[in-house]
C-alpha cells in the first residue's frame, strides 16, 4: 500500500490538478496505524488537503482507513 498526502495551496477541488503537491507517507506498516506530517505555508486564505492510497499490485481483502486528520496553524 502506498499512501500520500496532497496539498493544493490554491484551494482547488481537483485532486489530479497540477497545483496539488504530493508527499509520500512518513511511516509504513501492515495492520497498524501509521502517521505522517507535512508543514506547508499557505499562500492565500484557503488550501485543500487530499489523502490517497494506492495498491501497486492487486490484493484481495483488507481496508484502508484514515483517522485523526487535523490542521494546525503554526502562526506567521
Amino acid at each position: 500500500m502506498e499512501l500520500s498526502l496532497g496539498v493544493d495551496l490554491s484551494g482547488g477541488e481537483d485532486w489530479q490538478a497540477p497545483s496539488v503537491e504530493w508527499y509520500p507517507w512518513d511511516e509504513t506498516g501492515e495492520d497498524v496505524w501509521v502517521h505522517t506530517q507535512v508543514i506547508v505555508q499557505a499562500t492565500g486564505e484557503v488550501l485543500s488537503v487530499f489523502l490517497k492510497g494506492v495498491h501497486p499490485f492487486a490484493v484481495q481483502g483488507g481496508a484502508t482507513l484514515f483517522d485523526g486528520v487535523r490542521m494546525v496553524d503554526l502562526g506567521p
